[in-house]
């Protein structure tokens, strides 16, 4: 059932369902009063005809004639002001203190006996202050009088079916109407959902009207950039792989294929450079292995505790030939601090990945500095240099796949581009963080934030 439909029956059940409990409790209450005020009449229209009866017998000495009073002609209501039938069409009939009938519209019960202990409605009518007679309604259901009763519960039903009815009807249009404005975002996030089915990521929706949508579509624009966005990542992911394999590939299959036609010799020299792309491919294939494990959060970690001022010296000192022939001074600040709980494989790569880039980029009798000092329940190590600096366009891509600030390096010279991505999914492992900020022309510093304790 489509949700326009089930709103239309949701709005209509709710207004028949209104109709029936309000329109219930009103024929109850209406019909309990009309009842009431019905037999207060009539009470008081006997009440008064036992009065007259009574001076109807006083003037004249017995009841003789009494159908002046009691009776009615056929087709009437009456001849003159003595003729009183009772409201709704009541009549009475008239009985001694014995119980034998005096007077009866069917002449054949003039002198029948009633069983006066029996009758629930009698009323007196009095002589002198002494009871004469019993004037009894005809109908035993004198109270409410049916007749009345039936037409008055009649119209006031008949008056609610037509206004439920009728509440139906609009119930309807409003629904039509109601499920056309409300259902109109959903239709349109239906269709923003089938463009993205067919592959048109780039497809957005406009957030305007209700604001319960308008976060909705907010949060579906947010998905869908982030969709966009790593589609766009997993294509050049694709394309730099495939770039990466291809160097040493290409470079493997000419040197096999030369040596295969006498070309060039088989010497160890050229074993070892076909050997050293071997380790290469080797290498990426390794790099690419540890990056999808860490951003799979399954990358195995084997902790232990580190002094990490030694950890960073000891990471220092494989260095040291590179620095000191360019002259660069490596310092460290920061000693007194507590052991921090780390796999520290995984944070040495962390540390030279950070670090031979620093060497890369520093110039010539430059500075490297490691940075330790506790902030809150963290430990913070900076790693900055002097160097040229990075891009501002660059800065947040840095720790993305194969991404390179430096355009003119060449795959040879510059690594695969996953270092820094790598550095990224290690520290996150250990749950931390890993941020960069940089000046162009004053130098790059990277902070890691390690939590004190890592489990």
């Amino acid at each position: 059932m489509r949700w326009s439909t089930r709103l239309i029956l949701l709005v209509v059940g709710m207004v028949l369902l209104t109709g029936i409990i309000s329109g219930g409790l009103a024929l109850h209450n209406t019909t309990t009063q009309f009842n009431r005020y019905v037999g207060q009449a009539q009470e008081a229209q006997a009440l008064r005809l036992a009065e007259l009866l009574g001076e109807y017998y006083g003037e004249s000495g017995s009841f003789q004639g009494v159908e002046m009073i009691l009776g009615m002609p056929r087709g009437g209501m009456g001849r003159g002001p003595m003729m009183m039938r009772g409201m709704g069409g009541v009549s009475f009939y008239l009985s001694d203190t014995a119980g034998r009938v005096l007077w009866h519209p069917l002449a054949r019960e003039i002198g029948e006996r009633v069983s006066l202990e029996k009758e629930k409605v009698k009323y007196p009518v009095k002589n002198k202050g002494e009871t004469i007679a019993y004037l009894l309604p005809l109908d035993n259901n004198f109270w409410g009088s049916r007749n009345l009763e039936s037409q008055f519960t009649t119209s006031v039903l008949r008056s609610i079916v037509w206004g439920t009815a009728l509440s139906i009807f609009i119930a309807v249009l409003l629904g039509l109407g109601l499920s056309r404005a409300l259902l109109a975002p959903l239709q349109n996030l239906v269709g923003a959902a089938r463009e993205f089915s067919q592959g048109n990521l780039s497809h957005r929706l406009e957030i305007k009207g209700n604001p319960d949508f308008g976060e909705v579509f907010a949060a579906f624009n947010n998905m869908a950039e982030n969709l966009s966005r790593q589609e766009k990542l997993r294509r050049e992911l694709v394309a730099d792989v495939a770039h990466e394999l291809r160097t040493p590939l290409t470079i493997l299959s000419g040197h096999l294929e030369s040596m295969q036609e006498g070309i060039e010799e088989i010497t160890p020299e050229n074993i070892t450079s076909l050997h050293d792309e071997v380790l290469r491919l080797r290498g990426l294939v390794d790099d690419l292995q540890q990056l999808s494990l860490a951003e799979a959060k399954q990358l195995p970690l084997s902790k232990q505790e580190v002094d990490m001022a030694r950890f960073i010296r000891e990471t220092f000192s494989l260095f040291e030939a590179e620095a000191k022939e360019k002259e660069v001074e490596m310092i460290l600040r920061g000693e007194c601090l507590p052991l921090l709980n780390i796999d520290k494989g995984r944070m040495r790569q962390v540390l030279i990945n950070l670090l031979s880039n620093a060497l890369r980029y520093v110039p010539q009798g430059g500075l490297i500095r490691a940075d330790l000092k506790l902030e809150e329940n963290h430990l913070l190590v900076k790693i900055s240099d002097n160097g040229p600096g990075i891009e501002p366009e660059d800065l947040p891509y840095i720790f993305n796949r194969f991404y390179r600030g430096d355009k003119s390096r060449t795959r040879m010279s510059g690594g695969t581009g996953l270092g820094l991505a790598i550095a990224k999914g290690f520290v996150e492992a250990h749950g931390g963080s890993i941020s960069v900020e940089s000046v162009l022309g004053k130098g790059t510093e990277f902070t890691i934030r390690l939590p004190l304790t890592t489990g």
